[in-house]
């Protein structure tokens, strides 16, 4: 077996403000009003005298609710259908204390219908039962990941990069997963059953907690082109890979995601606390920081590739004086790209070319020379708008203000690498064990800033391994054999997290993760997670077969199965398993139960399909595994994804289930004859 070591580093300070808790003493009566803040933007002049008043007051107002439907292209369209044809008919007319509540509307910006606002407020949804059902749903699919909870103009980097299935995509400050779930969306865009992407996204974090919350937000994506890391955006690793037939070169990416950390001043609508909180040396501060990830981004991108660099600041010192720099710094190299055609129901403002650096007294500084003394370590030449500013085109950029769309604010540019930018671009010139996060740009300029990145030594602590298994290992011969995988399937893709011969959980990744695992500077990655749950190993007792089929890897792995497992069953069956636990085979259908019969204790795979039921029709087909014992049959979903599929049937098919959901806190339970009871 080839091994992959994964490390993880010391845990960092979260990349932006966390939304403060509603339920802090005292947290509703903060004051929203701060001096400063309302000088300093009136001062740069960013929003016109017209509008500022409802700019202001915008701000003070809370965000509505926005979420977006995630998955499958088929499985995101079988969720809005039911969201408007079942919820949103229910949701019309409402009123409730004299007040006419609005029901959700899709971001007119947004493709396909799949992103959605909300404005009811909290009180509202406890007095009305239909907005009390629909609050249930929406926590019922977030919980399971098939919706996100995401902040609208949150969505838009990701639209905007333009991700293609074939591309290497980077997200480079990528917690906590929202937006890499789009990604792995738009690389799984063109799937069809049985075919695996041969792009995939690397998701990157420099906090080691914060990178465990992209797993969870992209576990529904259930794909196998996805590879977690931990490393400051700063210094992200050269890495030499060997693409088959072809040299060792230097891994660069087709698509970069730069949300970097910011100040977060456009978030005073989801974070109250930034009212009290707010002062502009936070911009001035991370300004550095902002810098040195872009520039690091621009050498990890192919020529021809795009970057989008995006923050949740109105600040020009974290938006444009960022790109700015870096694009005198690349000399050309890099340009930014014109996207005022895509997206058109979007109300943007252009971004600026001029702005003002006002220190802490309220002063405005033309230039670092006036820069006092005491204050010379805090400022840099690139705070200051650059004589060139008008000939950079700035103006590209995209800037979104909370009162044009009832949003938060938002700052997106969008950058294309026209030439190589440096030796990392020519990788036979620069060997990979010689630089970490290293290029060869000049090094005139200001050191806080340079393009040549120093090696930096960091703290790691070792975890279990990567183990690639054999393609002919005997438990792949076993799994495969029963299950009836399709010798069209890569074999040779599975991987373990432990060693000795007996690993519990089995994975699967893709090729090119999987080539990306095997490199030789593979270990320079520290790898926090990759691979779907396919098969888990079980202890059962008499003849039963000892793996089952995980329901994370079960869409993924269903179309290179044949029917030799698949119980073909109806929708009174799938009732009888979310209310009864291990039910008894005579519970079921008749041809359920001569089935059930007919088979040796183990995994099956219950397929249930709603176009021969009329009443369902409106779904996708039903997959799920169960457990088959010697007398009765358990389903093989946690809690969560129990409830969801409770949710579905008693919504589109009318039908009323009293669920009797299973415990799945322990990780593997037993049946009272054999067998497993629920995932973990």
């Amino acid at each position: 077996m080839t091994r992959v070591k994964r490390c993880r580093r010391k845990d960092r300070a979260p990349k932006e403000p966390a939304a403060a808790p509603t339920n802090v003493r005292g947290y509703e009566k903060v004051a929203k009003t701060n001096a400063g803040f309302e000088n300093y933007y009136q001062e740069q002049g960013l929003i016109s005298e017209d509008e500022w008043p409802t700019f202001l007051e915008t701000l003070k107002t809370p965000l509505p609710v926005t979420f977006r439907i995630t998955g499958s292209r088929s499985h995101a369209q079988e969720l809005r259908r039911i969201l408007e044809t079942e919820y949103i008919p229910r949701l019309k007319g409402i009123v409730i204390e004299g007040e006419s509540v609005e029901p959700p509307r899709h971001l007119s910006w947004y493709p396909d219908r799949l992103g959605w606002h909300f404005t009811a407020s909290r009180s509202q949804l406890r007095k009305s039962p239909e907005l009390a059902n629909f609050h249930k749903f929406l926590v019922s699919e977030t919980d399971v990941g098939n919706i996100s909870r995401q902040e609208a103009v949150s969505m838009l980097p990701p639209l905007l990069l333009d991700v293609q299935p074939h591309h290497w995509v980077l997200d480079m400050c990528a917690a906590p997963g929202s937006k890499t779930a789009q990604l792995l969306e738009a690389i799984h865009a063109a799937d069809q059953d049985g075919s695996i992407p041969t792009g995939f996204v690397l998701a990157n974090d420099a906090d080691h907690k914060r990178s465990y919350m992209l797993i969870h937000q992209t576990k529904r994506l259930q794909s196998p082109c996805l590879i977690v890391t931990n490393h400051d955006g700063t210094f992200f690793p050269n890495v030499n890979v060997a693409p088959a037939n072809a040299k060792p070169r230097t891994m660069q990416f087709d698509r970069i995601l730069c949300d970097v950390p910011c100040s977060g001043d456009g978030t005073f609508r989801k974070n109250a606390l930034m009212w009290k909180t707010w002062n502009h040396n936070n911009a001035v501060a991370l300004h550095s920081t902002q810098i040195k990830i872009l520039l690091r981004s621009c050498c990890l991108l192919k020529v021809g590739g795009r970057i989008v660099y995006s923050t949740c600041s109105l600040n020009p010192l974290e938006n444009e004086a960022v790109i700015a720099e870096v694009l005198n710094r690349c000399k050309g190299a890099i340009e930014l790209v014109d996207v005022s055609d895509q997206l058109p129901n979007l109300i943007r403002r252009p971004g600026v070319t001029n702005w003002k650096v006002i220190n802490k007294e309220g002063v405005h500084i033309e230039n670092l020379d006036e820069v006092p003394q005491e204050d010379k370590r805090k400022y840099l030449a690139s705070h200051f708008p650059p004589e060139n500013s008008g000939s950079l085109g700035l103006e590209k950029c995209i800037r979104v203000y909370p009162h044009l769309q009832n949003t938060g604010g938002f700052f997106v540019a969008v950058l294309r690498k026209t030439k190589a930018l440096t030796a990392v671009d020519r990788a036979a010139e620069v060997r990979s064990e010689e630089t970490e996060g290293s290029t060869t740009e000049p090094k005139e300029q200001e050191k806080s800033i340079e393009i040549e990145l120093k090696s930096k030594k960091e703290g790691r602590i070792n975890e279990n391994p990567f183990i690639m298994m054999e393609s002919d290992s005997e438990d792949i011969d076993q799994f495969g054999n029963y299950f009836g995988v399709s010798k069209n399937f890569p074999r040779d893709s599975f991987l373990v997290r432990s060693e000795g011969h007996k690993s519990k959980t089995i994975y699967f990744i893709s090729k090119a993760i999987k080539e990306l695992l095997g490199c030789a500077d593979s270990n320079r990655l520290r790898i926090v997670n990759t691979g779907v749950k396919v098969f888990i190993r079980n202890a059962p007792k008499d003849d039963a077969f000892p793996f089952r089929i995980h329901s994370e890897g079960l869409s993924m792995m269903f179309p290179f199965l044949s029917d030799v497992r698949v119980i073909d069953i109806c929708v009174n069956d799938i009732k009888v398993l979310l209310e009864q636990q291990n039910p008894k085979f005579e519970s079921f259908a008749e041809s359920t139960q001569v089935k059930l019969k007919s088979v040796r204790p183990g995994c099956y795979i219950c397929r249930f399909d709603p176009s021969k039921e009329t009443k369902t029709n409106n779904l996708n087909v039903v997959l799920f595994p169960v457990w088959r014992a010697n007398v009765s049959v358990n389903i093989l979903l946690n809690k969560k994804e129990q409830q969801s599929l409770t949710l579905k049937l008693s919504i589109a098919a009318k039908i009323n289930i009293q669920a009797n959901f299973n415990d799945t806190n322990t990780s593997v339970a037993k049946v009272k004859e054999d067998g497993p009871i629920a995932e973990n």
